[in-house]
């Protein structure tokens, strides 16, 4: 992973010290044995050697911090899409409950007033039947009285003449009381 793109912030970005510039020192007589020479040469090559480790290492630190820091970002990112999705479907589940508790409102008005309309209807049905029953007793009563003119070969006098009339409004009155049954 190349440091100069990764996804940290500037601040969080390493990059590796420049190395000191070389101060100007007072020239040394060299060693003139190559042995020395070669020593000199060896232990700047072992710093040098030294720092790169180093900022190898502190590379793969930052590699490996930075890939726990990813991880960590990514769960973290994970619990809150599952807690928006949890918070989502609390608010649905409290919505459908608002809605339900209102039809409920509702339904429950509507059948009070049906129950209502229903014992209202039946209540005029019992007093249509008290008033049936009333009428047919009267039927009873009419119909039991002896009628006059019973199929019988009568001579019209004055007194079959009330009697059929009575008769008459006798019919009369059972066929009104069953028209209003």
């Amino acid at each position: 992973m190349d440091l100069r793109t990764s996804p940290l912030t500037p601040a969080m970005r390493h990059t590796p010290k420049k190395l000191p510039a070389v101060s100007p020192r007072a020239r040394t007589t060299r060693p003139s044995k190559p042995q020395t020479r070669s020593l000199l040469r060896t232990n700047s090559m072992e710093k040098f050697s030294d720092r790169d480790m180093k900022l190898r290492m502190t590379e793969e630190k930052l590699k490996v911090a930075c890939d726990g820091m990813l991880k960590n970002l990514d769960n973290a990112r994970k619990r809150m899409t599952e807690d928006l999705t949890n918070v989502h479907r609390v608010a649905e589940l409290e919505i459908r409950q608002h809605d339900a508790e209102k039809m409920y409102g509702e339904l429950s008005a509507e059948l009070e007033s049906v129950q209502k309309a229903t014992e209202q209807r039946i209540n005029e049905d019992l007093a249509k039947i008290e008033r049936s029953k009333e009428k047919v007793a009267k039927l009873e009563k009419i119909v039991q009285q002896p009628w006059h003119a019973v199929n019988q070969p009568v001579e019209i006098t004055h007194n079959f003449i009330q009697k059929f009339e009575q008769d008459l409004q006798r019919m009369t009155e059972i066929a009104r009381i069953m028209e209003e049954c």
